[in-house]
């Protein structure tokens, strides 16, 4: 089952210095007890560990703390080349705690949170190298990347996949873009050839006579100014 996050603290409970009738219990498997002395550092209990001062005083509070495995999805947006531009990318791992202590002392509640920027900042370095045309390149290179990644030393990472994202929205207005490009690089190639089989019948006069007719004289002058400083940089 897939999550997009999940808070690895599952209970926190305040102790009674005397606890009789209700002592400490180990921890059920995938589930670890942190606790937190009065004074000095915390320790954290394992399934089957026994518990130290289990009926009487020391502890001041318990955490527990989920160790499973959880399948999360997390969706991060990462820069291209161009930074107006960015990938949209989900992000597929397997974690589980490995240090409850540190997990606890982090102050770590969602898990999403807590893996999603140092994640993101890695896969940027990547992403940034290519630009948004680079799909598929940029896609494998950010796989390959995550395959080095394992954790540190509270929360283990595994069956990391990276998949990038196609926003229909986007790809329906960089489709219409991208025709419109084709459509006026099409009409100026077409104007290009009209001008020059004019030049051939006509001579630069009719051309001239053409762009004073459909664009007015300022429009005539510019093009007899700028052939005139193409023949002076021909002749010097």
């Amino acid at each position: 089952m897939q999550q997009t996050t999940y808070n690895p603290v599952l209970e926190v409970q305040d102790l009674s210095p005397v606890r009789l009738l209700s002592p400490l219990r180990p921890p059920v498997p995938g589930r670890a007890l942190v606790l937190v002395p009065y004074e000095g550092p915390a320790v954290t209990v394992w399934p089957g560990d026994v518990i130290p001062s289990a009926r009487f005083g020391a502890w001041q509070k318990v955490f527990t703390v989920d160790t499973g495995d959880h399948r999360l999805v997390l969706t991060l947006p990462l820069l291209s080349r161009d930074a107006t531009f960015a990938f949209q990318s989900s992000l597929a791992l397997i974690c589980r705690v490995t240090d409850p202590g540190a997990v606890v002392d982090r102050g770590i509640r969602d898990m999403a949170a807590a893996l999603g920027d140092p994640l993101r900042g890695i896969l940027r370095q990547v992403s940034r190298r290519y630009d948004i045309a680079e799909f598929h390149e940029a896609e494998q290179a950010l796989n390959d990347t995550v395959r080095e990644i394992v954790g540190d030393d509270a929360i283990q990472l595994s069956g990391m996949q990276v998949e990038l994202l196609i926003d229909a929205d986007e790809a329906a207005t960089s489709g219409r873009k991208f025709r419109d490009v084709v459509r006026e690089t099409r009409l100026a190639d077409l104007r290009r050839r009209r001008h020059l089989d004019m030049l051939r019948a006509d001579g630069a006069e009719g051309l001239i006579a053409e762009i004073l007719e459909r664009e007015g004289p300022a429009a005539a002058w510019t093009y007899i100014e700028k052939a005139e400083e193409a023949e002076r940089a021909e002749l010097r």
